[in-house]
């Protein structure tokens, strides 16, 4: 409930404090002075905030896994609505973020606004994958759209850019896209989100996306995508789509000519 992004010691405290972090006693229940870290505690090498960062409103937990990736870290930032499901309160803080894996500084952010357009939450985890030889990062929005997205540049230097699309495929374009919380509570109508990861399978795109569990349509599906197409492609890159039963928050699992769900 942080919406931190900490990077552990895997040797702990036993070959000492090795910072920049060493205030370890603030996550214990005891203070500073109190109890003395010895050999048994864990050694947080550094700590990101990602409200403090970006100003990000996460709902309920922050959800995802982190994508390590070369020297960088892929982090979706639960960036979602109030506590009462109104709006969004962070409404241009970004969805995925990218971090210095030996560091914890953001270098670079989404810019693609998904906080208008997201009912619920961004809780999607970031995959990799290598398409036309071009690796691509590929993220699942609150907002129902699949993104690709250019790994970012390791030469980067000052405040946060901008990561570079790729592509943007939108897995429901019935759903609204513009004062998206009217709809809350409507099981016909309503905007989709992605929950799940989308795989990257041989230049193809497999994710599950939807009607919100909570409150939105009973609708769902299972999407293949193309994912070497680029810009928008959304009407031409879809390989096949299977609908699935009311909603689904999985990640597809892919083996040989089966996709499970």
């Amino acid at each position: 409930n942080r919406c931190e992004v900490i990077c552990l010691d895997l040797d702990g405290q036993k070959n000492g404090n090795d910072g920049p972090f060493v205030d370890e006693w603030k996550y214990m229940t005891h203070t500073e002075d109190s109890a003395p870290l010895d050999s048994t505690n864990a050694d947080i090498l550094w700590v990101t905030n990602l409200i403090d960062s970006l100003g990000v409103h996460p709902h309920d937990a922050v959800h995802g896994s982190v994508l390590v990736r070369d020297q960088f870290l892929y982090v979706c930032t639960s960036n979602g609505v109030d506590a009462a499901h109104r709006y969004i309160p962070a409404l241009e803080a970004p969805g995925l973020a990218a971090l210095e894996k030996t560091t914890g500084k953001i270098v670079a952010v989404d810019g693609e606004n998904m906080g208008p357009r997201t009912v619920h939450c961004t809780w999607s985890s970031p995959s990799y994958g290598v398409v036309n030889g071009q690796g691509l990062i590929c993220f699942g929005g609150g907002d129902g759209v699949v993104y690709g997205f250019k790994p970012a540049d390791p030469s980067q230097s000052g405040g946060p850019s901008i990561l570079k699309r790729v592509f943007r495929f939108d897995c429901d374009t019935l759903g609204p896209k513009e004062d998206v919380h009217r709809y809350k509570g409507n099981l016909k109508t309503s905007p989709s989100n992605i929950t799940g990861m989308p795989v990257f399978v041989d230049g193809r795109v497999y994710v599950a996306a939807g009607g919100d569990l909570w409150h939105g349509k009973n609708e769902a599906w299972l999407k293949c995508i193309d994912a070497g197409q680029t810009g928008t492609t959304t009407a031409t890159a879809q390989v096949w789509s299977y609908p699935l039963e009311r909603h689904c928050m999985s990640t597809p699992a892919v083996t040989n000519d089966l996709v499970f769900i």
